[in-house]
């Protein structure tokens, strides 16, 4: 989804038994537009995917599990006689990032609310507002059996809802109330 427009960009019905996490890269391949960040929740947190975003300058911004360590190594190699420090592990730059700004605060929790504050990672909450618009403007249920059907199904209901978010969206503003006192 693409958190601007509010317009879900592509989707993918898998099995029941499929993680997400591996329909990750299948949905990023066939994007036309390069993305720059890439918000997820922590179960897309996989080397692979880190890999997959590095090589293609993507950031991703996906929270780490509190109890996560450094995840590369940094190693101390003889270069013309001195020692560099070589750094394994590229593609979990990002990863680390969130790791040490984490480890800045007493408590691991407050760490990551101010990561996910300071890099705008509550974007991501647009994500589920269109999964909740799309299941409550059509039901969570799909009416076909075949999973080719359920696949055209959503299809055609994504392009339905992203045709009704084109004509425009709510506009709210926050109102505050006189108190009575």
């Amino acid at each position: 989804m693409d958190p601007v427009t509010q317009q879900i960009t592509t989707a993918l019905l898998t099995p029941s038994e499929f993680h997400d996490s591996k329909a990750v890269l299948p949905l990023l391949k066939v994007l036309k537009d390069p993305l720059k960040k890439f918000f997820a929740d922590g179960a897309y947190a996989s080397p692979k995917i880190y890999k997959y975003l590095y090589e293609r300058q993507i950031i991703p911004l996906i929270p780490v599990n509190i109890k996560t360590k450094q995840t590369y190594s940094k190693e101390l190699r003889p270069h013309l006689g001195r020692r560099r420090v070589i750094q394994r592990y590229p593609e979990l730059y990002w990863c680390n990032q969130v790791i040490n700004h984490k480890e800045q605060f007493s408590d691991p929790r407050e760490g990551i609310k101010d990561w996910k504050k300071s890099f705008g990672y509550h974007l991501r909450s647009l994500v589920e507002n269109t999964m909740m618009r799309l299941k409550r403007t059509f039901t969570n249920k799909l009416h076909s059996r075949t999973l080719e059907n359920q696949k055209t199904e959503l299809y055609i209901k994504r392009l339905i809802l992203n045709k009704f978010i084109g004509m425009g969206l709510p506009y709210t503003v926050p109102v505050k109330y006189p108190s009575f006192s």
